[in-house]
């Protein structure tokens, strides 16, 4: 494969290898900086591998000494090794290979940025999970979410519906005893049209290197900023942060939470089973029981072994 373009473009990466990735498939996205003295219009892209696309609208124009973005996605229906050339079609460059992608196709993998539908199955997340701007996410009743590490999943300006049903909820643990213990789900900017429906959510260890200050955005179960998800018929247990809601931690959200169990969690500091901070969810059939917080800290802000309240809350 040749860079064709020459000096006239710069690249964040000329080869990505995706890893092992599962058959729901993962993405990854490539940036182009334009280092010439006019306008780069790129047409459209060809693959040599049908198991490889983009989701980026095209024509893509990218201005002098700007970068734009392309979006690549695997979307296996084989496994094993797939590879694939890509070529980008503009009237502004010589013709040939800029870019060549890699994956190892599994059954029942997840890791990177995650978007569609996953069907009730069990999968082994072998790192970080992301729903991104723009995405939406749904897991179907029966699934079983198994982090093989200490990996978390992020909800970051997209939306995800977990519907499970009353005899077959989703579940969010362990891969195995032996694995690292995973790191929990984060909920940045977050709408009601994210819904957690008969959800178990177990047995994650965060961590955060900041401890008073509360500087990582972490909690042992759920962190939510700026978030207003609805919540109900959710199980949050056996949590642990070293910081700050071993459970729970919501920050300037007000979500609804319906028929929602908190037990058995532990925060280093403050908020055992919830931590609210400027939040006002609206709570109904909420049971927080049997959570705790350390007491070797001498910090003012070390209460709350149930919920903690702060800042109008």
């Amino acid at each position: 494969m040749g860079a064709t373009g020459g000096s006239r473009l710069l690249f964040n990466f000329q080869e990505y290898n995706f890893g092992t990735v599962g058959n729901i498939g993962s993405s990854a996205v490539w940036s182009l900086f334009n280092h010439t003295d006019s306008l780069l219009v790129i047409s459209s892209i060809s693959f040599s591998n049908e198991n490889f696309l983009s989701s980026s609208p095209l024509p893509l124009s990218i201005n002098i000494l700007e970068e734009g973005n392309l979006s690549f996605q695997v979307d296996p229906d084989v496994t094993g090794s797939i590879s694939t050339d890509i070529y980008l079609e503009s009237d502004d460059l010589a013709p040939g290979s800029f870019l060549t992608l890699n994956a190892v196709i599994e059954q029942g993998i997840l890791v990177g940025v995650i978007s569609g539908s996953i069907p009730a199955n069990g999968y082994r997340v072998t790192g970080d999970l992301l729903v991104a701007e723009g995405t939406s996410l749904e897991i179907s009743a029966g699934a079983q979410i198994l982090f093989d590490g200490p990996y978390s999943l992020t909800v970051e300006g997209g939306t995800m519906v977990l519907q499970g049903t009353p005899s077959d909820s989703i579940i969010f643990t362990n891969f195995s005893e032996n694995s690292e213990k995973w790191q929990g789900i984060r909920m940045l900017n977050q709408t009601s049209e994210t819904i957690f429906d008969f959800v178990r959510i177990s047995d994650a260890d965060a961590v955060a290197e900041t401890e008073i200050g509360g500087g990582d955005w972490v909690s042992g179960g759920i962190f939510m900023k700026d978030s207003d998800p609805v919540i109900q018929n959710t199980t949050i247990t056996r949590n642990t942060c070293n910081t700050y809601g071993g459970g729970m931690w919501l920050w300037d959200s007000d979500p609804v939470l319906l028929n929602l169990t908190v037990i058995d969690n532990y925060a280093g500091i403050s908020g055992g089973g919830i931590r609210l901070r400027n939040s006002s969810p609206t709570m109904t059939n909420v049971m927080v029981k049997d959570n705790q917080t350390s007491i070797e800290h001498d910090s003012d802000c070390c209460w709350g072994g149930g919920i903690l309240l702060d800042e109008h809350s």
